[in-house]
């Protein structure tokens, strides 16, 4: 299972996919590492468990408990292989219940064997185990849970680590993750210690090993000297390679980690509603990269500046009680313009909006606090805002969504002077309810400069296209719409709403004409379009098939969601690619009827096609795209079933969406914010990260 990647060649003119930046940074510490091929980066480490010859038992489980370690009593040869041991633990305080059938379980095939890591330099190994799901299940319910026992040698502290694969879901070139599932263990008395890790409740077969906590595993290669930056190539093609950096973070900042911070599958009530942007990058203009995030727990806001050895972080004002809503930077200046809202305010009453413009060491120029009874800001709204700088014009459009004075909910643009940071124009509300945003430089025909994606569930009900002027002019047009999940219930005081919805009701179900559905069964990708050098734009998402068909709702999944595009004209009237049309309609809150229809959609992916159990649904999630020159069109995404996250994917299509790089896994589980936008910087596609496992921002 070993990952064969060839190197990539620092000065080609191929296209080089960044997941983190500087090239500064790059080029040094390249010139300074000793890789596995002479002319190119370093693989990822690889771990490969291999079985040690007659080193299989089957442990029982249940003749030890929990009790007999508390007693000093060690662990019944049963129940352990090498220095591996299973124990029944505790049920309300007691261990009567854990040697018995009825309310445990038992029979765990173990093998014992040894871990090897290499990277194509160097390699090591660790004593290892892989256990299997037990084969003997309670036959009443259970009481006593399965843990491990660990023999440790010393009483120094030990980790215990697990290999995570991509089960059953793995591509062919995967790499195993380690993750740590127990820290600060030492040794007791007996020589087993007691863990928290428990095994009854496994899934697929799962290695661990322990190691003391002086020795740190790890996929990625080593920094060479004097960098702390981990650096490797993760996927090479004919089209383009991927490499990735880590940096390293001090413990006390905590930037968002899409991992933990915001988890929520296409099966989630609030998928629907996105979450707002996060990293947002900024450049100086020396060509040094950096950018801008906010501490989750602090809400301290900093930018973080790429140098050739590492990280540079440094403070930006903020009271500390604002949200980041977004930023943008001039790489003129280095100078960054931010703008944030409130986390909290007093209901019927306008939320503080503030903008801020800095320098690169983030000294205050302007400060600027907005009147938010004109803009109708009442409340924070999830799916947060996009802002993008026009140096050319000295402008800003900044696009937000918020909770309003009367209660409802939507986005609106403004366009910014740079200098002053004043609002020039209000283009009005955009859509409401609005779910998701993005921004990106229009074509500029009749002077409009702004191209606006967003995501509604009504008024309009779909993907809409805007594109905005410096003059305040807007153009909108609904591409893209989707299906309505209409009521079970009469809607009293509603003449409109009495009537059976013939066309889908069923034997089992009625349904009535209106429907109050805030459910979008679609995800835009981050940025939402491409602008194509013809001057059209492409508009890329993931949604639901067929997607007019109201009959296939009632879930927040109700079928698998697959990449799809169409190119919208310049002028922003027309759809111009030629795919699949579709026409259908939804009765309103109000029980009047409307009408919907898409027109040139083109799928991708055919996800899961034929597939009748839910649960084993896979659908595309976190969407980004850029264009890294005029005939590629990278999408990268997370591929989900309805409630976990299986592995991330890229592919490439071009400009006319021929696929010409089918999907491909990453290696190893890179997780992909919920919509922040690619850069692209000089051809380079970059997107930002931060795990919080490791305190490393990729």
């Amino acid at each position: 299972e070993k990952t064969q990647i060839t190197s990539v060649n620092a000065f080609s003119e191929r296209n080089e996919v960044m997941l983190a930046l500087s090239y500064r940074a790059l080029l040094v510490c390249w010139l300074s590492v000793s890789k596995a091929n002479a002319d190119g980066w370093p693989s990822l480490k690889n771990h490969i468990f291999t079985e040690n010859a007659g080193k299989v038992k089957t442990l029982l489980a249940r003749s030890t408990t929990e009790c007999d370690i508390e007693d000093g009593l060690g662990i019944k040869e049963a129940d352990r292989i090498g220095n591996l041991g299973v124990i029944n633990h505790k049920y309300n305080g007691h261990c009567r219940y854990s040697t018995m059938p009825e309310y445990s379980y038992g029979d765990f095939k173990t093998y014992q064997g040894t871990i090897a890591v290499g990277d194509g330099l160097a390699s090591t190994s660790y004593e290892a185990y892989k256990i299997y799901p037990p084969s003997s299940k309670y036959t009443k319910n259970l009481r006593s849970k399965t843990h491990l026992a660990v023999n440790l040698p010393s009483t120094s502290n030990y980790v215990i680590y697990k290999l995570n694969s991509f089960g059953s879901n793995a591509p062919v070139d995967a790499l195993y993750e380690v993750e740590v599932v127990e820290s600060g263990l030492t040794a007791e008395v007996s020589g087993f210690t007691k863990t928290s890790v428990r095994v009854d409740d496994l899934s697929e077969p799962t290695v661990y090993f322990v190691l003391p906590e002086t020795t740190v595993p790890s996929i990625w290669p080593d920094p060479p000297f004097g960098c702390s930056i981990e650096s490797a190539t993760i996927v090479q093609n004919d089209d383009f390679d991927l490499y990735a950096e880590r940096y390293d973070m001090m413990s006390s900042y905590r930037p968002f980690d899409p991992k933990y911070d915001w988890n929520n599958s296409p099966d989630s009530h609030y998928h629907s509603y996105s979450f707002r942007k996060t990293f947002f990058p900024v450049s100086k203009s020396t060509g040094e990269n950096g950018v801008v995030w906010q501490d989750q727990e602090t809400f301290q806001i900093y930018v973080s500046w790429l140098t050739p050895i590492g990280q540079v972080t440094v403070e930006l004002p903020n009271n500390k009680s604002d949200y980041l809503g977004a930023a943008a930077g001039s790489g003129t200046s280095g100078d960054i313009i931010y703008l944030t809202m409130a986390k909290d305010g007093v209901e019927g009453t306008p939320l503080d909006v503030r903008g801020k413009k800095v320098d690169s060491s983030g000294n205050l120029i302007i400060g600027k606090k907005y009147d938010t009874t004109y803009l109708k800001t009442a409340e924070w709204s999830h799916p947060g805002s996009s802002l993008l700088w026009k140096e050319e014009t000295d402008t800003l459009v900044w696009m937000f969504s918020r909770g309003l004075l009367n209660g409802h909910q939507g986005a609106i643009a403004v366009i910014l002077d740079a200098d002053t940071l004043d609002i020039l124009e209000q283009t009005g509300q955009t859509s409401s309810h609005s779910w998701a945003n993005s921004l990106i430089m229009g074509n500029g025909k009749n002077g409009h400069n702004f191209l606006a994606v967003e995501l509604g569930d009504n008024f309009p009900r779909g993907i809409s296209v805007h594109s905005f002027s410096d003059e305040n002019e807007r153009v909108s047009k609904l591409v893209y719409t989707f299906k309505t999940k209409h009521s079970t219930k009469k809607r009293e005081g509603c003449a409109g709403c009495q009537k059976v919805y013939e066309e889908i009701s069923t034997k089992d179900k009625t349904y009535y004409t209106w429907s109050n559905d805030n459910n979008v069964y679609t995800e835009i990708a981050h940025p939402g379009a491409i602008a194509l050098l013809d001057g059209s734009y492409m508009v890329i998402f993931a949604g639901e098939r067929p997607p007019l068909d109201n009959s296939k709702t009632g879930s927040n999944l109700n079928s698998p969601r697959n990449l799809a595009f169409l190119i919208v004209s310049g002028d922003i009237k027309s759809i111009l690619s030629t795919g699949d049309d579709s026409s259908g309609g939804f009765y309103s809150y109000t029980g009047g009827w409307s009408d919907q229809e898409n027109e040139g959609i083109v799928w991708l992916t055919d996800f899961s096609s034929g597939v009748s159990d839910r649960d084993a649904w896979h659908s595309a999630v976190r969407i980004k795209a850029a264009q890294v020159h005029d005939n590629l069109i990278l999408i990268v995404y997370e591929l989900w079933l309805a409630s976990s996250y299986i592995r991330t994917e890229v592919m490439g299509i071009n400009k006319r969406g021929k696929v010409v790089t089918k999907p491909t896994a990453l290696p190893y589980k890179f997780r992909l914010t919920p919509s922040d936008d690619i850069e692209v910087v000089d051809g380079r596609a970059v997107i930002y990260g931060y795990n919080s496992d490791d305190i490393k921002l990729t």
